[in-house]
């Protein structure tokens, strides 16, 4: 098994709270990762509630059944059985102590009625995505370069701590359009796989959620609406939400709309960033962008095959936006909690397509494909720079250069795999 990320945090939050809620699409590896530290979990039993006899018993009586499991437990796909988290929470309250239940399942808990109103305060959650591009590199067990980014005091201060870390700026490049596309399923990611199995692969797995995951998400009838609408939507990641024009692309209301949008994000595979705005008397955009977890799959449900229809695509460039925001939000999830990611844009024009915030601090960031920047694309950065200059001393342009150098006196060019690792 590949090293994850998320081994150390699960083992920390473990320590700290009775029950540890593991979220994320099907078949990224929460199972697996949960089994792989089984022992130093102390399981003393596990049991799947996709399993027919397992959440019938569950659901005839949940009191009985969490009763008389063998502690501390492990309950897979739990959100298949929502009447068992009334049950937990009652022999979470008789007996607080940490580490006594871990539920994992392919739906986001937060979203769910029953698991925010039976297990809040009780509960640490961890969302777990498909494999990063720091989990390919073998980075696991490293600080994330972002670390510096948020230490650094300038733009001239990145560059020295970049300096002093050289062995581990010069990432190796990946190929970008290969990783995007292949997508982050281990499934996809660890075997070498042909681009027929990949797309046999993703029809399964669009198959399977819609015919396995939604109906315990929502009542949704048409299906094959629901399907089309999907595809529309991978088509417009990295976009500010419009309910509108989503539901006319399908001949479909605004209401279906924004409840289609809403089980693609309790199903785990959609996300939304929120624009930043302070009261620094500009008018801003307050919808929020869209983006999918996983861009591989994006990518299949928009109809792109295969790495030269990618690379010959107009949308190239949100397709990277939507891949490495997604990574650093498993990044940040993990290593960085508490801290808040936005995108910021003005009604006048002037965008950055990250910003991070931890406290008072603020990051911008811009994402290109360019090996070569130029002073002339980093309006939005100067602007929001400007306009926020006591909480953000410096920027980053995240793009495909080999290693970092200064664009201007407060903006510093990175590479991508760099940042992201």
């Amino acid at each position: 098994m590949i090293q994850r990320d998320a081994s150390a945090r699960l083992l920390d939050l473990w320590k700290e709270f009775p029950a540890v809620l593991v979220s994320g699409a099907r078949q990224v590896g929460k199972t697996t990762l949960v089994h792989f530290l089984a022992r130093r979990l102390k399981l003393a039993q596990s049991a799947t509630l996709d399993h027919s006899g397992v959440r019938e018993r569950a659901d005839e009586d949940p009191e009985l059944f969490v009763e008389s499991l063998r502690l501390p437990a492990f309950l897979d796909e739990v959100q298949k059985s929502p009447t068992l988290f009334s049950a937990i929470k009652q022999q979470v309250d008789q007996h607080r102590q940490p580490g006594r239940f871990i539920l994992s399942g392919s739906a986001n808990f937060l979203l769910l009625k029953k698991v925010s109103e039976s297990l809040a305060g009780r509960s640490a959650r961890l969302f777990l995505r498909g494999i990063s591009v720091r989990e390919r590199l073998g980075r696991v067990g490293t600080s994330p370069n972002l670390a510096d980014c948020l230490k650094a005091r300038s733009a001239r201060d990145l560059l020295a701590r970049c300096h002093a870390k050289s062995k581990n700026v010069r990432v190796p490049p990946p190929d970008w359009p290969h990783q995007i596309v292949t997508s982050r399923f281990p499934e996809l990611t660890l075997h070498p796989r042909t681009e027929n199995f990949r797309i046999s692969w993703m029809e399964s797995y669009v198959d399977a959620f819609v015919e396995k995951d939604l109906p315990d998400l929502g009542d949704v009838r048409a299906r094959g609406e629901f399907r089309r609408f999907w595809k529309v939507a991978a088509s417009s990641v990295a976009q500010v939400r419009d309910l509108s024009t989503l539901g006319a692309a399908l001949g479909v209301s605004y209401h279906t709309a924004g409840r289609y949008l809403g089980l693609l994000e309790q199903g785990c595979h959609l996300f939304y960033l929120e624009p930043y705005y302070a009261n620094i008397g500009k008018r801003l955009r307050k919808s929020p962008k869209l983006f999918l977890e996983d861009t591989g799959l994006a990518l299949f449900l928009a109809g792109v095959r295969g790495i030269d229809q990618f690379e010959a695509s107009d949308r190239r460039g949100a397709w990277l936006e939507n891949f490495a925001i997604a990574e650093m939000k498993s990044t940040v999830e993990i290593f960085f909690p508490g801290v808040q990611l936005w995108f910021w844009r003005t009604l006048a024009g002037a965008e950055v397509d990250l910003v991070i915030e931890q406290g008072m601090r603020l990051l911008p960031i811009e994402m290109k494909w360019s090996s070569r920047p130029r002073r002339a694309e980093c309006r939005g950065l100067e602007t929001f720079l400007n306009d926020f200059k006591r909480h953000a001393p410096l920027g980053l342009v995240a793009c495909g250069v080999k290693e970092p150098f200064l664009l201007t006196d407060r903006i510093v060019a990175v590479p991508l795999a760099w940042l992201i690792s």
